[in-house]
């Protein structure tokens, strides 16, 4: 396979230093924005930052929902705990004083 000489998608005079890896178009020096390692173009970074606020934005609201359901939940879990110290205490405060010597 020949190696091809590519020419930036925006500047028809300067020669492609890499491709961007969302729009896949060969970019120049100029054109390039590395990111994370990885080369973009002005328009491939534009559809990232929407890919990521969409992303973030659907994190947001799962994690919402979590505290929501935290806030929600958690008095009633103390609420449960309370009921069952209370009657587990009663019952062995009792247990305590029934007389086991008359049984025998």
């Amino acid at each position: 396979m020949a190696i091809q000489r590519r020419m930036c998608a925006n500047h028809d005079n300067r020669m492609a230093i890499g491709v961007c890896v969302i729009t896949k178009a060969p970019i120049c020096a100029e054109c390039s924005t590395r990111y994370e390692g990885v080369n973009y173009s002005k328009e491939g970074l534009a559809i990232l930052k929407k890919r990521r606020a969409k992303a973030s934005k659907a994190g947001m609201s799962s994690k919402a929902v979590g505290y929501m359901l935290a806030v929600v939940v958690s008095p009633l879990l103390v609420y449960a705990h309370f009921l069952f110290f209370e009657h587990t205490t009663s019952f062995f405060i009792d247990l305590q004083q029934f007389e086991f010597a008359n049984w025998f």
